[in-house]
Parts: C-alpha cells; structure tokens; sequence
C-alpha cells in the first residue's frame, strides 16, 4: 500500500491489480497514475470517492470501478478476478454496517515516513457543509465503530509503530 504523502509511488510494481483511490480534487493525478500503470499492462481499479461521485469521468481511466463503501464489492470484485471474469463496474447502493469493516493491515504502509496515522472510527456526517460531499456517498447519519473494534485496530497499529519509530530521524 502506497501514499504519495508517505512516499514515492513504485511504477514498476509486480503487482497484477492495482488500486488508485483519492478524492475529486485528485482525480487529474489519478489519471495520470493510471495511465503509467495500464501502459505496463496492469489492471486499473478506481474506488473512492472520485470513483464513487465522479464516475462518468473516471470511466474512461479505469479498467474497473468499485463505487460506495468497499467491504462488500471489494470482495465479490476479487472473486471474479480469480475466477477471470470481472465486471468494470461494483456498486454498494446502501451504507455497509461497519462490524464488517476489516481491520486495516497497518503492516502494509510504510509508517515510517507517516506524519499522521489515521484511525477512522466513524462514517458519515450530520452536517451539510456546501464544501463537503461527505453525506453525499457516507451518508449524513454518523455510524460508529464499536469500541471494540476500534481497539483491535489500535492493537493491530501499534506494533507498527513501535517498528517505524526505529526508522525515524
């Protein structure tokens, strides 16, 4: 997993599937991104919220989009993949309950660069901010990870940051 705020993206990546996800005031490096990778022969996957509320112009750019929240289509989208018939469109149509959010597998990034390490504990907004599209494809009701879960996920970051901190300057 790759965060150009974290560090450079690796263009020569052996990897046969790669994800691009950023928001619309990214959508140009998207772009951009996906361009390199689809002339190395990779499969583009777009998810997000480019993806999910500019998905006419992020079509033509992608060889798949995977629009909404992720936790159900992601999955069905691999599945096809190995069974060598995907769909260039996945679509969740409603707001996924977040039990079924995976933990993240902070052991993929390179924390050691990171300044800020999120952790997401909520979805969703209450607000209709003019600026924001967040209640857009999250919905305005605020939906909570269970304090539970979100432990798991601080257990599951911390040994990580234990090991970039001993990378850091």
């Amino acid at each position: 997993i790759l965060d150009e705020n974290i560090g450079p993206i690796d263009l020569d990546t052996d990897a046969d599937i790669v994800g691009i996800t950023g928001y619309n005031l990214q959508a140009s490096r998207m772009f951009e991104l996906a361009r390199q990778y689809r002339a190395r022969g990779k499969l583009v996957v777009f998810g997000g919220a480019c993806a999910t509320l500019c998905a006419q112009e992020c079509a033509p750019h992608a060889d798949v989009l995977v629009m909404g929240e992720a936790e159900y289509t992601w999955p069905r989208f691999i599945a096809d993949y190995r069974a060598g018939s995907w769909s260039c469109r996945y679509q969740e149509h409603g707001l996924v309950d977040l039990a079924s959010s995976p933990t993240p597998r902070w052991d993929l990034v390179a924390l050691e660069h990171a300044g800020i390490v999120p952790l997401q504990t909520t979805r969703g907004c209450p607000f209709g901010c003019e600026f924001c599209d967040v209640i857009l494809y999250l919905g305005r009701e605020v939906r909570l990870k269970s304090p539970d879960q979100v432990g798991a996920e601080i257990v599951a970051l911390y040994p990580q940051l234990e090991a970039a901190r001993k990378f850091s300057v």
